[in-house]
């Protein structure tokens, strides 16, 4: 048992069952599959007696490690040194207790710091990317992290960003339709298809007109980082959110990253959001009709294009990375910086 006082134990239960009755409706949203009474009661005491006495002692511990820490500022006795290995010693205590994955030896921070190298270094494994253009626009995404890298104290700045989204309306809806759609969806891109049917073109149209607002959310976060190598102020992702999708796409056109809007078929969004097309069963076509254009696609050029928008895509995932590895790695540049211990 941790030393905490019995009021503590009780704000500390009371802020579980909260979180846990939170959690659990936010998953029955998110994936779409109700949960029943007994399992959330038998899931909420799993986390009371699992989760809860494991924070309860990290409490403790790291209470224990901050009045140390006070009495060595008010005595002065805090070395840069002692402040690296406190710092250590208090996202230890905090964060190995949850992460089973930490090996003994290992500081959760540097097991974190390894985490985000190997993430950044992760590539989607869908089979038919490599028909696309999804590689180019990975050179891109890191070619301008490189460039807002260049930028004095965008550490804080992306991170702000990042928050920005996580906190936004589009986070949820994108969680929410990645679990019970897109996964499916990617899936169904997958597939090998000799010959294509109608089913088949009823179900690429369905996905690209899915895909088309989601990329809504994917080009006004990437105007949000241009607009960061333009200013000193960081820009809102809801600002740029409620700007025409015409609008941003050419903004980040007119600043030389026009390769994020490559693989997004304006037109075919027009035609699939005012239901303006005709799919042909004889000739095996798609005509499309938008306001001022009207242009024929065969069902594979369908295909292709409705995976050329799915590669685009992923680059989302990847921008969310991006900005989260280089706020935590920034961490490990101010702990290098910092003298080792004498002892």
């Amino acid at each position: 048992m941790s030393n905490l006082s019995e009021e503590m134990r009780k704000q500390v239960k009371f802020f579980l069952s909260k979180t846990s009755d939170e959690t659990i409706d936010k998953i029955v949203n998110l994936t779409g599959k109700y949960i029943g009474e007994k399992k959330r009661e038998k899931l909420k005491k799993e986390s009371e007696l699992e989760v809860g006495t494991k924070i309860e002692e990290a409490i403790a511990q790291a209470y224990q490690i901050g009045l140390h820490l006070e009495k060595e500022l008010q005595q002065k006795e805090l070395s840069t040194s002692s402040m690296k290995e406190k710092f250590y010693l208090l996202t230890d205590t905090v964060a190995k207790p949850f992460l089973s994955d930490i090996p003994k030896n290992v500081h959760a921070m540097d097991y974190l710091f390894q985490v985000c190298e190997e993430l950044e270094d992760s590539r989607f494994s869908f089979p038919y990317r490599k028909d696309t253009r999804y590689s180019q626009y990975l050179r891109n995404l890191k070619r301008l992290f490189e460039k807002l890298g260049e930028k004095d104290g965008i550490e804080s700045k992306l991170w702000n960003v990042f928050n920005d989204f996580k906190d936004s309306k589009d986070a949820y809806t994108l969680v929410q339709a990645t679990l019970q759609r897109l996964v499916n969806y990617y899936k169904f891109l997958g597939k090998n298809i000799k010959v294509i049917r109608k089913k088949h073109v009823d179900k690429y149209l369905e996905i690209y007109d899915e895909l088309c607002g989601h990329y809504e959310k994917l080009i006004a976060l990437v105007a949000v980082l241009q607009e960061l190598l333009l200013e000193n102020d960081t820009p809102k992702y809801e600002i740029m959110r409620k700007r025409r999708l015409y609008e941003n796409m050419r903004f980040v056109e007119g600043h030389g990253w026009g390769s994020f809007t490559e693989g997004f078929n304006r037109n075919i969004r027009n035609a699939l959001a005012h239901k303006t097309y005709n799919v042909d069963l004889i000739k095996e076509t798609v005509d499309f009709y938008d306001v001022r254009k009207t242009f024929t696609l065969t069902f594979k050029e369908v295909q292709k294009e409705t995976r050329e928008l799915s590669a685009l895509l992923l680059i989302l995932p990847h921008v969310l990375i991006s900005i989260f590895c280089v706020a935590i790695l920034s961490i490990r540049k101010v702990l290098d910086s910092l003298p080792e211990s004498e002892n």
